[in-house]
């Protein structure tokens, strides 16, 4: 599935590809070079929808399948035995490996001891719990795949998930080669510290208080991201946030290459310091003083600008533009900077010149003390007569 390894298309377009694989299968015309094209557009390629609002078609579908045996064989190099048709919610538990190279349907793996030979899996994939530790041949799973709380630790050929990826809690340490999730990817209390070749997220990447460190070849995320108190140090080469962005309480520092973030986006709380190459914010922006001082290129915001958590000096309603504002924030608080620097000069001058006015003030008593006592002691040697404060009796 390297040639078209992810397109994401329309409901309708879908079920329009449902109905002519079906004829083709049924007359004959289909031929063996549409193999790949065919699983990827039937089990792979779709769109956030429910694939049951079209299960007749679907169904129909399936009921042709088998005729398409010899074909999916070649193409997996395996024997026609080795491709299950249909979904497996039960798998034989007495089984030492999993026989089947090809599941075009959902899967339900818990109970598995292995599954060294699987490689496509067409529907959802559950992993959940899980014993077994290696899924080394798997390159492909249509739908969604739990990993949560699963032993597994190798999916060195993986390449496509293209529903919901579920490593909540999973002993899985990287990704491999896996390219895209087309869903959302739920990263939190995971092992996983390098995301490898990841390039795409579909849907809302979770990263909360997640042992992931490097977003490596990650340039997109379409729909929301959670970075609080995650790991992360850097973004890589994250570029695109189309929905919200909450980097609250994160440790992401340093250059970085995000441009867009299409909804809210806070980074109040975070150690953000460089916001330098961010162009746009969809809707409201939370900020720190130092990361305002450091926007260079922004042009859009679609709502508010806080700064802090309460105080917002910018708003898309007003007709104030947005580069002005910035510009005016930006030098009242150079110039809050300033005096408050100037304040602590003036106050740590005052400081000093009292801490020099004791000293010189304690020197002069103790010079007078010193004299006092050299008095004191010339009268009593003269006359042998002090008191108990070694003065002299009258």
């Amino acid at each position: 599935m390297e040639k078209n390894i992810y397109k994401q298309i329309s409901e309708e377009r879908w079920n329009k590809n449902l109905i002519s694989y079906r004829k083709q299968i049924e007359d004959g015309t289909f031929k063996e070079e549409q193999i790949e094209d065919f699983l990827s557009d039937v089990f792979v390629n779709k769109s956030f929808f429910e694939p049951f609002d079209h299960k007749d078609n679907y169904d129909k579908l399936r009921e042709v399948l088998p005729k398409l045996r010899p074909a999916l064989a070649k193409y997996f190099k395996c024997s026609e035995d080795e491709i299950y048709i249909g979904d497996i919610y039960n798998p034989i538990k007495e089984e030492l490996d999993f026989p089947y190279v090809a599941v075009l349907g959902n899967l339900n793996g818990r109970e598995l001891k292995s599954a060294d030979k699987l490689k496509f899996i067409g529907g959802n994939a559950d992993f959940s719990k899980s014993e077994f530790k290696s899924l080394n041949s798997l390159t492909t799973i249509g739908g969604d795949a739990d990993f949560s709380k699963s032993r597994i630790e190798d999916l060195s050929s993986l390449k496509i998930i293209g529903g919901n990826a579920d490593f909540k809690s999973s002993s899985i340490k990287n990704l491999g080669s896996l390219l895209l999730i087309g869903g959302n990817a739920d990263f939190r209390f995971s092992h996983i510290n390098n995301l490898s070749s990841l390039k795409t997220i579909y849907g809302d990447a979770d990263f909360y208080e997640s042992t992931v460190d490097n977003l490596s070849s990650l340039t997109t995320i379409e729909r929301n991201a959670d970075f609080r108190f995650s790991y992360i140090d850097n973004l890589s080469s994250l570029t695109t946030i189309y929905g919200d962005a909450n980097f609250f309480g994160s440790k992401i520092n340093g250059k970085n290459s995000l441009t867009t973030i299409g909804g809210d986006a806070n980074f109040d709380e975070s150690q953000f310091e460089d916001l330098s190459s961010l162009t746009s914010i969809g809707s409201y922006l939370a900020i720190n003083e130092k990361q305002l001082l450091s926007l260079k290129k922004l042009n859009n915001v679609g709502s508010k600008i806080y700064l802090g958590p309460y105080e917002f000096f910018y708003n898309a309603k007003n007709n104030i533009p947005l580069e002005e504002c910035l510009k005016q924030k930006t030098e009242e608080i150079k110039l809050l900077k300033e005096r408050a620097k100037l304040s602590k000069v003036l106050s740590g001058k005052q400081i000093q010149e009292r801490k020099n006015k004791g000293l010189q003030e304690a020197k002069q008593k103790n010079q007078a003390k010193q004299t006092r006592q050299f008095i004191q002691k010339i009268f009593s040697e003269k006359t042998g007569h002090t008191n108990n404060d070694g003065d002299r009796k009258l």
